[in-house]
């Protein structure tokens, strides 16, 4: 089997061996999960090849994490015996990389761009998610398991071409056309085309939030920056805040996370494989709770993300959940008991970690009421149900490995 997909005896041990330390799969038999990383790995080739045609190689974080996303849809979809389609699960594996390369692209190159292109890019996404087909550029589409074309160019995502536009920055014209081959893509997927035409428009509106929330994060991120007393500690109060951290975690934190626009998407190629043109989720009760539970996931998704990135956060002077004025309120109290700087940096991610845990459990709490929801109709609706609970696994193990590799 090693020789049939070149998947090294160390690599698939390690890997088991990490998966089996996380929550909810220590008692998980040992070859279910190297069966699963085995038929994930062969994902993750496939995965890497498109990779390379969308974006150079670069040694990221986030480069790393691309292994990442074939094992944990694999793992669930075989360990939990739900079994959903390879297509479908190809699709939503390279969702998560193109995710992960828009997230690593406006980090790398829209952050650089100054407040006024900024302002400028927030109509241009406007524009690209309010018309569905772009339809000036050609039609492009996610790529096939077995089909090499992308239609994302290489070279754009990390060095823009420089453009000279009257009144604009050199490098605005090229960010717009990245992101535009990027929103065309997923509007023009198959399934997405024959989904409702309310997912769809669910869809247009989660894509558009997600790519708007990334320019909330690099401004809050300047702010912070450039606070008057920042200094190089992650503990460091954010003072210049626009909103309460409750805001702030449920509107444009939770929102990069991706959770919502990809939850918007899957729904868009589950109502599409389940019952053509038929909105996923059929009832006013089966709507609200599909909104609910991705809303605690997103949140939950962001809080554990923030648990694990609080070093990377203060290297790059990023805002960090622990920045907010909300977790310093008794200052006087540990300063008199002669708190350290590393002491009081872990009882903040303590005491995020436990907020972590609530969304986790508020997760639960709605993903049972919906399952059960879907679990009462046609058997098209119980299978429905397990694929629910398949990104509900999927993204909670994906939390789980954020703050696992953060662990020494």
């Amino acid at each position: 089997m090693e020789r049939i997909v070149s998947v090294p005896t160390k690599t698939l041990i390690e890997s088991a061996r990490f998966f089996s330390r996380l929550n909810g799969f220590s008692k998980e038999p040992e070859w279910k999960l190297k069966a699963s990383i085995l038929e994930g790995h062969l994902f993750f080739l496939q995965l890497q090849s498109t990779r390379l045609e969308i974006s150079p190689p670069r040694e990221t974080a986030k480069a790393e994490y691309l292994k990442y996303i074939p094992y944990t849809w694999m793992i669930i979809n075989n360990c939990k015996g739900i079994f959903l389609d390879a297509i479908l699960l190809w699709d939503m594996m390279v969702l998560s990389m193109l995710d992960s390369l828009v997230d690593e692209y406006m980090e790398s190159v829209v952050a650089l761009l100054s407040e006024d292109d900024l302002k400028s890019l927030r109509e241009i996404i406007r524009v690209l998610c309010e018309e569905p087909g772009a339809r000036k550029l050609q039609t492009r589409k996610l790529p096939h398991p077995e089909d090499d074309s992308t239609g994302l160019s290489n070279n754009d995502w990390i060095h823009p071409t420089k453009v000279h536009v009257g009144g604009q920055s050199e490098h605005l014209p090229t960010v717009k056309a990245v992101l535009a081959r990027y929103v065309k893509a997923i509007h023009d997927h198959t399934r997405v085309q024959h989904a409702s035409s309310s997912d769809q428009l669910s869809l247009h509106a989660e894509l558009r939030t997600f790519l708007l929330s990334h320019i909330v994060q690099i401004q809050d991120n300047a702010r912070f920056s450039r606070q008057q007393f920042h200094c190089a500690d992650a503990t460091t109060p954010f003072l210049t805040s626009r909103t309460s951290y409750y805001t702030w975690s449920h509107t444009s934190a939770a929102e990069h996370t991706s959770c919502p626009f990809s939850f918007a998407f899957y729904a868009c190629l589950l109502g599409s494989s389940f019952a053509e043109r038929a909105d996923c989720f059929s009832s006013v009760y089966q709507k609200y709770l599909a909104r609910d539970l991705c809303s605690h996931l997103a949140v939950m998704s962001r809080l554990y993300n923030d648990c694990a990135s609080i070093a990377r956060d203060r290297a790059n002077t990023n805002l960090n959940s622990i920045n907010f004025p909300e977790f310093h309120y008794h200052p006087r109290k540990h300063r008199s008991q002669g708190e350290n700087s590393e002491a009081k940096e872990m009882r903040l991610k303590t005491a995020l970690m436990d907020l972590a845990q609530y969304e986790r459990d508020c997760v639960s709490t709605v993903a049972e009421r919906l399952v059960k929801d879907l679990g009462t109709g046609l058997e098209r609706e119980k299978r429905k149900a397990n694929a629910v609970m398949l990104f509900v696994c999927v993204t909670e193990l994906y939390a789980d490995v954020y703050v696992a590799n953060d662990m020494p």
